[in-house]
């Protein structure tokens, strides 16, 4: 047996380089397997560390994420901001483009230009505006002829007729002397041609109308009594010019006397019956064929007796005292006031100077 197992000897040593060499192919493969072992568990230990280093970064990235959603939110607002006024230009740039302007902007746009032209400029680019000018100009002269011309040559006594009929016809003389049956006030009075109807007062008229500026108006009073009145009034505005009451003068004084109280109270309203009376009655006396003005306020009056064939009229002669210069005014009723005479005196005065 022992003959079998080492034969040739050689065998035997054989297997025990062959068991040395598994045993260094054992360890080697233990070795190889360790340093894998040895290597994987340093890539897990790496992985590890890799991973708790991501997790640390998510948790600070969770911390942090308040804020930078508040500053992706804003970068976000600004964007579209951006991009709306993006938007907003390319709209304005195709509408320029796109649309023609529209005719009130071109207006504008002319007109503003139009304005800043020097105005020589101006009236050579639109010949309307020196038109317009000439058209001021005439409707100027035009004003002044119709308004200014007349005023100044024919002054206003400041009342239409119509106020001075009101007045007159209301004055406490004209109301007491109805409860007497005497009635010399007046209704419509009708305008007149001047060539027709002729004043009263004949050569003896100082103030006369120029019918180019005035119309003229007379009529009779709704006396008994033979009167009436006349006058004229400016074109432009209806106003007295002059105006003239008068009354046949006969046997009896009183009417004239009546009449003239009446008048001084429709010129003057604020003077009261009986002192308008005492005047009328100083100024009748006085008369000695002096036929200037008396002037008080805004009015100058006379007396002017005037003979009509048979019949002898007292007028009383009313004009804005404007239009009585120095060397027409017999007395300034507003510097003094005379004593009242007798009236018995102040008619036989009268009577002997008709």
């Amino acid at each position: 047996m022992s003959k079998s197992k080492n034969k040739g000897g050689k065998p035997a040593q054989n297997n025990k380089d062959v068991s040395k060499k598994t045993d260094e192919k054992d360890v080697k493969e233990v070795d190889e397997k360790i340093s894998e072992e040895t290597a994987e568990a340093a890539e897990e230990a790496e992985v590890t560390e890799a991973a708790e280093e991501a997790a640390d970064e998510v948790k600070s990235v969770k911390e942090d994420a308040p804020a930078k959603e508040e500053i992706s939110e804003k970068a976000d607002e600004a964007e579209k901001e951006d991009k709306t006024e993006e938007k907003k230009e390319k709209k304005s740039g195709s509408s320029s483009k796109k649309k023609p302007m529209s005719k009130k902007a071109k207006e504008r746009e002319a007109n503003a230009k139009f304005r800043a032209l020097p105005f020589t400029e101006k009236c050579r680019k639109d010949p309307v505006i020196p038109v317009c000018i000439a058209l001021v100009f005439v409707a100027i002269i035009v004003a002044a002829i119709y308004f200014i011309v007349p005023n100044a040559v024919t002054p206003s006594m400041g009342m239409t007729l119509e106020e001075f009929e009101t007045r007159f016809n209301q004055a406490e003389v004209a109301q007491s002397l109805l409860n007497s049956g005497l009635d010399f006030r007046y209704g419509s009075v009708p305008y007149v041609d001047p060539a027709a109807e002729p004043s009263i007062l004949g050569d003896q008229e100082l103030l006369k109308g120029d019918k180019n500026y005035v119309d003229f108006f007379a009529g009779p009073s709704k006396s008994t009594i033979n009167s009436g009145i006349e006058g004229a009034t400016r074109k432009n505005d209806g106003e007295l010019s002059y105006v003239r009451v008068y009354i046949e003068y006969g046997d009896d004084f009183n009417p004239v006397w009546m009449l003239m109280s009446n008048t001084i109270q429709t010129l003057y309203p604020e003077i009261a019956m009986h002192d308008a009376m005492d005047l009328a009655m100083i100024k009748l006396g006085e008369y000695n064929g002096d036929t200037r003005y008396y002037v008080k306020g805004d009015y100058g009056f006379r007396i002017v007796p005037v003979k009509k064939g048979e019949i002898t009229y007292i007028v009383i002669d009313i004009v804005p005292r404007k239009t009585v210069d120095a060397s027409q005014i017999r007395e300034d009723l507003d510097a003094a006031t005379p004593a009242v005479p007798a009236v018995t005196e102040a008619v036989a005065t009268t009577a002997a100077s008709t």
